[in-house]
């Protein structure tokens, strides 16, 4: 698996990223508060989450995996 360091801003729904080292599928952005972005993810096991982050904080974004969420 490779990752990058990608922007909250620059991701998009559909993308994988690495949370707490936990594997997330975006699957929707959202205008959160202060300006900020919430994202709802869904684990491997299918449990949806949501994370509210700056738009300039970064997180791993998984560019390839053998296993799919």
């Amino acid at each position: 698996m490779s990752t990058d360091l990608m922007e909250v801003y620059s991701l998009e729904e559909g993308d994988q990223i690495l949370f707490q080292g936990q594997l997330f599928r975006i699957v929707g952005i959202e205008d959160g508060d202060n300006l900020d972005y919430r994202l709802i993810l869904v684990d491997e096991e299918g449990y949806r989450r949501s994370l509210e982050a700056d738009g300039q904080k970064k997180f791993r974004l998984v560019l390839d995996s053998p296993s799919e969420i």
